[in-house]
Formats: C-alpha cells, structure tokens, sequence
C-alpha cells in the first residue's frame, strides 16, 4: 500500500510538472511570436506610410490637369478609378493573413502604378507648364516613393519570415492558434 501511494504521489507531482513545464513553454513561445509579429505591425504601419503617401499626392494632381483641361480623358479616368480601387482595397493589419485580400490590395496598387505612369508618359510639354507644381509634387512623390517602397517593402517582408518561422517551431505550431497567431502574407508574392 505505501508503495502505491508513493506511485500516485510521483505521478502527481510528475504531473503538475509538466502542466508548469507546459504553462512555461506556452508563455515563452507566445512572447517570442507575439514580439515578432510587433515587428511586422511596425513595418506594415511603415508601408502604409509610403502608399499612403503616393496616394494623397495624386488628387490634386488629377484636379490641375483637370483645370488645364487635359485631354486624355480615358488615361484620367484610369487613375481615378485605380485611385478608387485603391481604397476599396485597403487593409490593415488584421487583414495580413487573408491571401486573397493581400492579392487585391498589390494589383490595386499595381494598377494604379501603371495608370499613372500611362499619365505622366502622355502629358505633353504645355500640360506640364500649365500643371508644373502639381506635377513637380507628384514626381518628388513618386521618386520618393519608389525609393522607400522598395527598403519597406523589403524590411516588411523580412519580419515576415521571422514572423513565420517562430510559428514553424513545433511548439509555436501547437499553441499558436490557441494564441490566435497565423502566418502573414509577404509582399510580392
């Protein structure tokens, strides 16, 4: 009889130490992913910055080359509705995970990239003088965008990976939808 009741003692404290072993270990893997998936939110609040950035510049261009009454209306009407597409495609953070929304939100962009610089390859030089602030504006824009898009891009992407990896380990794996983590979408793929 003591020696089964030193069996149940053993399997009870046994017990409790892995139920602590586990509690620690699920504490542990959900800091490291919850840390890095803070990185990606960083990032992501970066490339918002930037096409937000593009994004804000082009309304008052489309306004001065519709005061200076330009004359390719088709090409015009393109960027607006891309411009539109744009909005209607805005994600946030929460929407990173979604494949689907992640596609929309880059061929919304991508068009819109490619109405625009449709745009400014048919302007002709009067055009230009008539709107040269605006389209001054809209090119330190869109240098400035091209830049910066591509390191954010590329610094999203890369906390992506992390983010990504830390949920591949076997015991992120288990726990992290208990956590409510899921992998992230990177850009460009």
């Amino acid at each position: 009889m003591a020696f089964t009741m030193h069996k149940r003692r053993w399997a009870l404290i046994s017990g409790a130490g892995i139920f602590v072993l586990l509690a620690i270990l699920s504490w542990l893997s959900n800091r490291s992913v919850a840390s890095v998936a803070e990185e990606v939110r960083e990032a992501w609040t970066l490339m918002e910055h930037v096409y937000d950035s593009r994004s804000e510049a082009i309304p008052a261009f489309l306004e001065a080359l519709q005061t200076a009454g330009y004359e390719h209306a088709g090409t015009y009407q393109q960027v607006s509705r891309s411009l539109k597409n744009v909005e209607e495609n805005r994600i946030g953070f929460d929407d990173l995970a979604d494949a689907t929304r992640v596609r929309a939100f880059q061929n919304a962009h991508r068009q819109l990239g490619a109405a625009l610089w449709r745009l400014t390859q048919e302007l002709d030089e009067r055009t230009k003088i008539a709107i040269q602030t605006e389209y001054e504006a809209l090119e330190m824009r869109l240098g400035s965008f091209f830049h910066r898009s591509d390191q954010v891009e590329a610094l999203y992407n890369d906390a992506v990976h992390r983010h990504n990896l830390a949920l591949r380990a076997v015991h992120a794996r288990l726990l992290a939808r208990l956590y409510g983590h899921r992998p992230i979408m990177p850009l460009g793929s």
